[in-house]
Parts: structure tokens; sequence; C-alpha cells
């Protein structure tokens, strides 16, 4: 229970991922200790699912998400969709989407574990309360500011009551109610409630403990968001060296405090620092969690668009270079992150005056698939255009509208096929 509280308030640490391995040994021995019956009927079977709670833990998501996939196929025939131990197995599902970003697959799955959950168990228990707070997350990452809003209001009221103002739990969903605050941009109501959090997490658990390590990070986002950024790169640096400290430097969490003291550097004007972290952070992204996991794909953006300010242009086109072969170890080259990827670093080659070196990636893409054709006929039919290949961009641009004939005006107004505008006219 108490990594799971860990897990929905952010805390991806060894700390946790140590209660699991702990967990798992001691329920190993349990089982051999049981008839299996017993093992059964008290629910043992959902800590099977322990490799993927480290993984989640240790922010390997992609992993856990698929083991969690199969526990529950194993726990639904064996102990009913809403037993305790399945919803369990659920909720950690739906934990492992969300921090995919995959909020559309999280949000059902988190309602139908808070809904059982209250009906088993009733709205004071602590996994409704975990259930509430999941929720509340997953809604604040769709955008529904309201719905979010009333389940961590429901969740706090509902810890303070069970546990008290001066709790773990409390100031856990305290926190949680603070980083809807400011991604809602009410800073000023947001900083006294992480205020109130980061205090209580510090006097319970200590100042390096992964939860108020969370809160400081979360508190300095949201003063960096309101210009104070003097107050946040303090902050921020005070948590890396912790975090370094207690985790190790090549931690998943020590990587994420690099990427946030690379935003406020670069907020401050200081283009160099933060190129310096952002570049770390990447690395260190790509290494432990791969090339196609949504952090390593928000760093290399975040990167390139601080390259692009720079005028690093060559710069940049390396780094793309670069990412999409890292890309293509781990993903077929017809798929949809691989050919973004290569379209962006052909529109990166073009601007430099590539033409040719852009038509031919996309070209060599493109013939993997009538997928990958598909998605690229677009962007080859403008460098056909643009290096004089008229005859060749007026078959792929008819080919291309005959597949998506909504996007005729825009094809219209692109200044790529002002040479064949007239014959686009005609079709």
């Amino acid at each position: 229970m108490l990594a799971e509280f860990l897990r929905e308030n952010g805390s991806a640490s060894k700390f946790v991922g140590e209660l699991y391995q702990k967990a798992k040994s001691y329920l190993g021995k349990t089982k051999q200790s049981q008839p299996e019956e017993h093992y059964k009927s008290q629910g043992f079977l959902a800590i099977e699912n322990s490799e993927a709670l480290y993984y989640l833990s240790q922010a390997e998501y992609s992993k856990a998400e698929a083991i969690f996939r199969k526990g529950i196929e194993k726990l639904t025939p064996l102990l009913g969709r809403h037993h305790p131990d399945t919803l369990d197995a659920v909720n950690n599902l739906a934990q492992s989407l969300w921090r995919q970003g995959k909020n559309d697959e999280a949000e059902p799955l988190y309602r139908e574990v808070l809904e059982e959950r209250s009906k088993l168990f009733g709205e004071n228990h602590p996994r409704t309360i975990s259930s509430l707070i999941g929720a509340g997350n997953v809604a604040a990452a769709q955008k529904k500011t309201s719905v979010a809003k009333d389940l961590i209001f429901k969740a706090l009221q509902a810890s303070r009551d069970v546990y008290g103002n001066s709790a773990e739990m409390t100031f856990g969903v305290t926190m949680n109610l603070a980083n809807l605050l400011r991604d809602m941009r009410l800073y000023n109501a947001a900083h006294p409630h992480y205020e109130i959090a980061e205090r209580g997490f510090r006097e319970l658990v200590g100042k390096d403990h992964p939860l108020t390590l969370s809160c400081r990070t979360n508190h300095a986002i949201s003063l960096s968001q309101s210009g104070e950024t003097k107050k946040a790169k303090h902050l921020l640096t005070d948590v890396l060296a912790r975090r370094t400290k207690v985790l190790g430097a090549r931690h998943p969490a020590v990587f994420s405090s690099r990427y946030n003291i690379g935003g406020v550097f670069e907020k401050c004007g200081d283009v160099r620092a933060a190129k310096t972290h952002y570049k770390l952070a990447l690395a260190g992204r790509i290494r432990n969690q791969g090339p196609a996991h949504t952090d390593s794909i928000q760093s290399v953006k975040v990167l390139g668009n601080l390259m692009h300010k720079m005028g690093d242009h060559s710069g940049m086109e390396r780094l793309f270079s670069d990412y999409l072969k890292q890309i293509d170890s781990v993903l077929p080259k017809d798929h949809t992150l691989a050919l973004e990827a290569a379209s962006y670093l052909a529109s990166l080659k073009n601007k430099h005056g590539k033409q040719k070196q852009a038509l031919a990636l996309l070209r060599e893409r493109a013939a993997f698939s009538a997928a990958a054709r598909d998605a690229l006929r677009y962007n080859i039919a403008c460098y056909e255009c643009l290096t004089g290949n008229i005859r060749e961009a007026k078959i792929l641009i008819a080919e291309h509208l005959n597949n998506h004939p909504d996007q005729r005006n825009q094809t219209l107004a692109d200044p790529d096929f002002t040479t064949i505008r007239d014959y686009i006219e005609a079709l």
C-alpha cells in the first residue's frame, strides 16, 4: 500500500523498487509454505506482478504495461474482474498508461477501479483515496480541470477524515491539488499548498525522501512558470544534488531534474547552461527508457528548439539524424514515430538547402510499406516540386488528394506547390 501511494505521487525511486523487491521475495516464500488454493484465495497471485511494479517504480512504463495486461488476463478468470487484487492490477495498468501519456486509455480504467473500490471499501478507504488521486491526475492531463478539481478535493477531504491533517497521504493529496492549481495557472493559490506539503514531508520522512523532493520539484516548476525563476533555480539545483546523492547519477529522476533545470536556465537566458542540462537529460533518458519513450521524445524536441533559438542549425540536423538512428534501432522503419522523425529531419535538410538529401531520405523511408508511402507522399511531392521533378510531383499530389480530399485547400495554399498550383486546381 505504501509503495502504491508513493507511485501515485510520482516517486520513481530505488526506495519504491526495494519495497517491491522485498514484497516479491516475501510472497514467494509465502507461496511455498501455503497450499495452492490458499495462495489463490488470498489473492497472492497478484504479487506475481511485482516485476511490473518494480518497472513502474523505475519509470520503465511500457514494460510494466505489458506485464500488468498479462496479470489481468490471469487474475480475471481466477478471482473475477471486481476482486480487490484484480482491481489493483487494473489500477496499476492505468498508472502505467497515464505515465506514458495514454490518457484516453487510462481514464476508463481509473474510473472503473474508483467505482468498484468505492463499493467494496467505501469512500474513505485508502485504496479508494488512491483511485481518486489517479482519476484526478488523468483528468488533469486531459485538461478536464473541473472534473480533476472535484476528484482531488474529494481525495483531500477523505484523507483528512481518515488520517488527519498531518499524515503522508494528506500531504500527498495536497501536493496533487497544488499541481492541479498550477496547471490551471492559479499560481498564487498553488504555492501555499506546495509549502504545506513540502514542510509536512520534510518533517515526516526527511529532506532526501522521494516525496519531499518530488514536492519541491513541482513547487519549483510552478515558481518558474509564474516568473520566479531565481527561486525555482535554487530549489531545482538542491533537488538535483540530493537525488544524485541518494539515487545515483543515472537514475531517471536525476535526468528529470536536469530537464527541469534546463528549462529554468533557458527562461533566465542562460542558453549554454540550458543546453548542457538538456543534452545530459536526453542522453540519460534514451539510455534508461529508450528513444521511443515520451520523456525522450519531449527531451529531443526541447533541445532541438533551443538549438534553433541559438542558430545552431547544423547541430540540430546532427541531433535529429542521431535520434532517427536510435529510433530505427528499436522500431520498424515505417513506424509512425520513425516516419515523424524522418520527416522532421528532411524538413531541416530542406531549410539548409539540401532538398535532394531530404528527398532521398523520404523516398527510402516510403519504400518500406504502403502505409509509409501514404504518410510521406505529401512531403515527397513537395521536395519533388522543389528539385524540379514536376511530373513526379503531379503524380504524387494527385494520389495524395485522391486519398485525402479534405487537404485540398491546404495544398493549394502551400508555397512549395506554386509551380503546379494550376494543375492542383484542375484536379
